[in-house]
Order: structure tokens, then C-alpha cells, then sequence
């Protein structure tokens, strides 16, 4: 595998050649996935930038797997997306409900697709600051400037120095830290 081309990883039991065509001709390296474990194995074991769940009628992996993936500390940051296909509408509660990053409803337009990609995925490193204020590490959601705290989607009340020394320790994540 080439490791300079961002990988996005397409969870599927229907691989959609057309989008990994556009994916790769954009410069992607696209991994194939189905099935809730091998997606979440195979998101833990690379250098995945997104994960695109195909969302079809009558399917009821999808949710399970953005749940699996929001649980799991090597996967929890990586940006999940759902295409939802037609007559599968009703699948766009349910990854919400189960932490999805962003829903497109087939049929997308590529260029929004890519465009999302780039803003979203291109320009984001991983998990530690989204958009500069939040801190994300393990389930936890950190807002510096809301001062709010959420973990996997559930809200935390955290008192001023707890939730000082919580910014402190992600910040400094994997480190030793003094009292001080």
C-alpha cells in the first residue's frame, strides 16, 4: 500500500466500482470492507482519513459498525460518513442515533462528495483538534469554548478544575505531567 495517498475505507457488502474509481482517479487508496468486524479491523490496522458506510434499503449493519467504530479508541476519531441509498431514509435516525459524521443521500454528486473529503478529511489530522476548539481522544469531546465535554455523544458536567485539568491531560495525551 502506498502510504503518501490518503486511504478511505468503503464499508459495503456491494462494492461500488464507479466511487472507487472517482476516489482513486482523485488520488485516494481505497480499502474494501463488509461486515461490521472486518471494517473495524481494517479502520484499526491502517492509516484510514474516512469511512464511507453504503447504506441500502433493508440493511441493518451500517449503524452497528459507526457504533462499533465511535467505541473503539484507534477508530473513534476517524471521519464516518453514510451514503444512504434510495429507499433506505429511514437508516439516516439510526446513524445519527449511532454517531455518524455526515449523511449524503444517493444519488451525490461527486464533486460534493470530494468536496467534503477535501474540507473534511485532507485538512484534518488525526484525532486531536477538530476546527481548532474541540479535543477529541478516546470518546471524549472536549469544547474549549463552549466548555462542555461529551462522551460518545453523551453529555459530561465537569466543575471548572476538572474540566481544566481534562484539557490539560488531552492535550498533553501520552505524556507524564506534574502536579504543577
Amino acid at each position: 500500500m502506498n502510504p503518501t495517498r490518503p486511504q478511505i475505507l468503503i464499508g459495503s457488502t456491494d462494492a461500488d466500482l464507479l466511487l472507487v474509481h472517482i476516489l482513486e482517479s482523485e488520488g485516494y487508496q481505497v480499502i474494501l470492507g463488509s461486515g461490521v468486524e472486518e471494517i473495524v479491523h481494517l479502520a484499526g490496522e491502517n492509516d484510514v482519513r474516512a469511512i464511507l458506510l453504503d447504506c441500502r434499503s433493508g440493511e441493518e449493519w451500517a449503524p452497528a459498525t459507526c457504533v462499533k467504530l465511535k467505541q473503539e479508541p484507534r477508530t473513534f476519531g476517524i471521519t464516518t460518513v453514510g451514503l444512504i441509498g434510495p429507499g433506505a431514509k429511514s437508516r439516516f435516525i439510526d446513524l445519527l442515533k449511532a454517531g455518524i459524521d455526515e449523511n449524503f443521500v444517493r444519488p451525490i454528486a461527486p464533486s460534493k462528495l470530494l468536496g467534503f473529503l477535501r474540507d473534511r478529511v485532507l485538512h484534518k489530522s488525526h484525532p486531536t483538534a477538530i476546527d481548532g476548539h474541540i479535543l477529541a481522544y478516546a470518546g471524549i469531546e472536549l469544547s474549549t469554548n463552549r466548555h462542555s465535554v461529551k462522551r460518545f455523544g453523551v453529555s459530561i458536567h465537569l466543575g471548572p478544575i476538572e474540566f481544566r485539568l481534562l484539557q490539560l491531560l488531552m492535550e498533553n495525551r501520552e505524556q507524564a505531567c506534574s502536579r504543577a
